[in-house]
Order: C-alpha cells, then structure tokens, then sequence
C-alpha cells in the first residue's frame, strides 16, 4: 500500500459548497424495511419499531420492559414520526452464554445505491445503554456501537469485529459509552485504519465534550449513549481524482480525509454492531434505533471543528482490491 500525505489548505483551496442548492438524492423514513437492503451477521436482529408508541426487546431473564422514546431530531417528509429500525447485537446467548462479535448493516436502497461526486449521507441513531439506576451497563458488559460508510462495493455486514477481513469502502464506529480505549471512534479505508480518536487520550476529549450531551456512568468525558446522535458523512470531489471525506456527529467533525474519489463512491450503509465476544446479563436495554436516512448532493464543511482538532494533514490510501 502507498502512503501519500495531502495538506488540508492545498486540497480545500478554492472549493466553496452552498447548501442553499442541496437536492435529495435519497430519503427513507424507515416505515417499513422495503427501501433498504438489510445484511445481518450471526445473532443480530433488525425490525421496524414505533419507538414513540412503546415496544420492547427480549430478555430471556426477566419481563420485557416496555420502552419509549422521544422523536428523532430530523424528519422524512411523509414518514411516521416515530417509526425506525431496531437493532441488537450479540444477545442469543443470555443468560452465561460464549457470544461473538457480530454487526447488521441497512444499504442505502432496495437494491443498493452507488452514490459518486459530493455528496452527503446522513442518519439518526439512538444508542441504549439503560435507565442507569435498574438497568447499568459497566455491571452488563455493553460494548455495541453505531456503524457508518461509504463507497461501500460489496453488501457483508461490516463491523468493528471483521474489519480486516471485510473492510470495504470508506467506513467506521462509533462507541455507545467510549469504552474501546484508544479507537472509540475510528475511520477506516478497507482493512486499514485511517484514524481513530479516544475520549481520554492526550489532546483528543474535544469532539467528545462538543458533541455528544454528558458523560456516562462517571467517565470523563461525554458519550453519545441515551439519546440521539445525528450523523453525517460527506463527501466532497476535489478534482483530479481526489475526494474529502467528513464524519461528523451533532454537528462536529471527527474526522476528515482525503482519498480517491474511487474508494468514496458506493453504497451507503448505517449500521450497529458488538465488537466483542462478552455476553451481557442485561440484554434487553442494549439496542439501536436508526431513523430518517437521507442523501443529499452537497457537502458544508466545517473549518472552525475542524481546525479545533487540531488536523493539520489528511492522508490517502490506495485501495487494494
């Protein structure tokens, strides 16, 4: 693999989006399951909930609890207000049981769309940890997270756990609770790393504590855990075969790269997965609700986020197919 290294003012220089011409390339509301295509690794469920109306996991200890949530921050015009895909990852194995890392993925589309030029993907994701007084995760092992990409050539479900092995495209996690260390968040291209950040490393709590609204269960620095995140992932043409690519939650850019254009464009996915084997011995508060996925044809950058990050040099790896 070639290693090149790109400075952020020559590639950004002269490149000025506008998001008063934005058009809809893609919106789904996620009534029902029939514009997406769903890809699920082994114990992993995905279904349509009303979240607002009340709906429950299953939790083969105790009674399921029934559990609602408030509505999304964004909207599809025309879809329910509350209807989304639930995932859970990793439960089957309740109580005492070996689990597995695993991950479930929805491509954007029936039958997948590849998406090229600039552009942006955005979804909503809930991430459960629990109520944090019955239901508390430090004492049920929660290690799941939300998945995001782009470029995407191929349709396995794709998560932190096969991430050499099934890499595609340009794609990465996000954790519930910051609990992966040095890579609670990570950008990857294919099987490689491109970056990662983690909420107690030196110099890096920053998008963290902008981002996501309060910390959980005592750590440090704040998490995305109970409530909505609003992800977004752009990518922007440069010219000459080059591509920028953003993701940004709430509004803050974690991370920016630049790549071939040919690694940027492909399918789109959202997704939540369990990187690790432990098994929980609270299932049923540990879920995902992905909501309103939308494209649209422009991408707004975010220079001051970016610039508080302290990126100063984006890289570019060549895709080995």
């Amino acid at each position: 693999m070639k290693k090149i290294a790109f400075s952020l003012a020559a590639l950004t220089a002269a490149v000025t989006v506008s998001s008063a011409s934005a058009a809809t390339l893609y919106s789904d509301g996620l009534d029902d399951l029939l514009g997406v295509t769903v890809s699920q690794g082994a114990d992993t469920t995905v279904s349509i909930v009303d979240y607002g109306a009340g709906f429950s996991v299953p939790n083969p200890l105790t009674t399921p609890v029934i559990r609602t949530h408030v509505e999304a921050p964004r909207t599809v015009a025309g879809s329910g207000a509350t209807t989304g895909v639930l995932f859970t990852a990793n439960d089957s194995g309740f109580p005492g049981g070996a689990g597995a890392g695993t991950a479930a993925n929805i491509l954007y589309g029936a039958a997948p769309i590849a998406f090229s030029g600039t552009y942006t993907v955005s979804f909503d994701i809930y991430l459960s940890i629990g109520n944090g007084v019955t239901e508390f995760f430090p004492s049920a092992g929660s290690t799941e997270s939300l998945l995001y990409g782009v470029g995407r050539s191929t349709t396995a479900a794709l998560g932190r756990f096969n991430r050499t092995s099934t890499g595609d495209g340009i794609w990465g996690w996000g954790t519930v609770e910051n609990g992966f260390g040095t890579e609670d968040h990570a950008i990857f291209q294919d099987g490689v790393e491109l970056a990662d950040l983690g909420d107690t490393q030196p110099g890096e709590a920053f998008p963290f504590n902008q981002a996501f609204p309060a910390p959980v269960a005592g750590g440090p620095n704040s998490a995305p855990a109970n409530s909505w995140t609003q992800v977004d992932i752009g990518v922007l043409d440069l010219g000459n075969g080059l591509s920028r690519v953003d993701v940004a939650y709430n509004g803050i850019v974690f991370f920016q790269k630049a790549v071939l254009s040919s690694e940027a464009n492909g399918f789109a996915m959202a997704g939540y997965g369990d990187p690790f084997g432990s098994i929980s011995d609270q299932p049923d508060f540990q879920y995902g609700i992905v909501d309103n996925l939308v494209v649209t044809d422009t991408v707004v950058p975010e220079p001051a986020s970016m610039a508080l990050l302290g990126l100063g040099g984006l890289a570019m790896l060549r895709r080995r197919r």
